[in-house]
């Protein structure tokens, strides 16, 4: 499974910046400003991706009632009126 703080997607965000940088037809010490924008907006545009990708509950998903346990044999179920 590929997570957010997976080894694969790393590699992926690594490999595709050398790939950028490897097919740009000049090197980044002789890049023009529109360049840098260039390469700044795609920089964004990965960490976006990354970052969207997260499997961290936002401010609008439901709160979870039950918890899998012992591998998801059963649920243990989070109830505050059973005294």
């Amino acid at each position: 499974m590929i997570t957010r703080d997976s080894l694969v997607l790393l590699l992926g965000i690594l490999g595709s910046l050398v790939a950028y940088l490897v097919t740009a037809a000049t090197p980044p010490t002789a890049w023009s400003y529109t360049e840098w924008l260039r390469f700044t907006s795609v920089l964004i545009g990965i960490v976006l991706a990354w970052l969207r990708s997260s499997p961290l509950a936002s401010s609008t998903t439901p709160l979870k009632d039950s918890v899998d346990a012992l591998g998801g044999l059963f649920k243990v179920y989070d109830r505050k009126d059973v005294v």
